[in-house]
């Protein structure tokens, strides 16, 4: 930026201010250079002309289009179910559960916004401790991964696991009527085949 003083007296400043607003690859890049020598309604008009398009780009921000499907996720490593549902959440993926999602997989009610979650008529969810293998290698519970995985899950699960006894080493399934209340049915326009 460049200052100096003008045949008044008065300083003008010869700068540049940019205004982005970025929406997924494309940007607006609004340029207006030497502000102070511009009238104040121009100024005005750029001002509402940058909120109007940042207002219109924001409307047309929509969730994401794309999905993903559990079908007999029998579940697996709790970090990897962690990692994954972290990048689902980011993408505002819409998540319909179509079958049994066990174990690890049922991290997802409390890692995905309860918005982005849908289930199916097929839709279950199995809960039981983490179990992690001891020095003999046979597995057994693992207090710590089971308070972990406890506190995933949002507070709805947390009290329907309160009723039926906790995380235990037999599995609880919960489906039917009952998940079907705590979360939405999924779109009768969903691709079966998916």
């Amino acid at each position: 930026m460049h200052i100096h003083e003008n045949k008044r007296g008065t300083r003008e400043t010869n700068a540049a201010i940019v205004v982005c607003f970025a929406h997924s690859t494309s940007a607006i890049i609004l340029g207006v250079t030497g502000l102070q020598n511009i009238h104040r309604r121009k100024i005005q008009l750029i001002k509402r002309i940058v909120i109007t398009i940042v207002f219109f780009g924001l409307l047309m921000v929509q969730p994401s289009d794309a999905t993903v499907r559990i079908q007999d996720d029998m579940g697996g490593s709790l970090g990897s179910y962690i990692l994954m549902y972290s990048k689902v959440r980011q993408s505002g993926e819409l998540v319909i559960i179509d079958g049994r999602c066990y174990s690890a997989c049922t991290i997802v009610t409390g890692s995905v916004p309860r918005r982005n979650i849908c289930v199916t008529p097929r839709a279950t969810l199995g809960f039981h401790a983490a179990l992690a293998p001891d020095r003999s290698g046979s597995l057994v519970i693992s207090r710590a991964a089971t308070r972990v995985m406890y506190n995933l899950y949002p507070p709805n699960i947390k009290i329907w696991l309160r009723q039926h006894g906790g995380l235990g080493t037999s599995p609880i399934v919960l489906g039917g009527s009952e998940l079907s209340r705590m979360y939405r049915a999924c779109p009768q326009n969903v691709d079966p085949r998916f």
